[in-house]
């Protein structure tokens, strides 16, 4: 059983705002909590908030039901972090998340 769509998007809304505004790494993951997205921010809880608002950049913010988030003090370790996240994937599955194929 998936719980339904909307209250997916109100637990994603509820642990947003809980969201640390520093330097990080996030992944963002499908109903079926599939990463589909790894990425870096200056503000994690900011561009978690772009993706939910926009439902867009191409349709991410559609698809993201889920997220997961490391605070990394720096962008160094943040760009580090994304890598590493980003080269484990990759070994698991074969590719990239879904929304990473452009840094492939």
């Amino acid at each position: 059983h998936y719980p339904n769509t909307k209250e997916v998007v109100k637990a994603f809304e509820e642990r947003l705002s809980k969201v640390s505004k520093n330097i990080g790494v996030y992944e963002l993951g499908n109903r079926l909590k599939n990463v589909i997205k790894v990425g870096r921010a200056d503000n994690l809880q900011s561009r978690l908030h772009d993706y939910r608002r926009q439902n867009s950049k191409g349709q991410v913010g559609k698809k993201a039901k889920y997220f997961r988030v490391e605070v990394t003090k720096s962008r160094q370790r943040s760009k580090q972090r994304e890598r590493a996240l980003l080269r484990k994937y990759r070994k698991k599955h074969g590719e990239l998340p879904e929304f990473n194929h452009h840094i492939g």
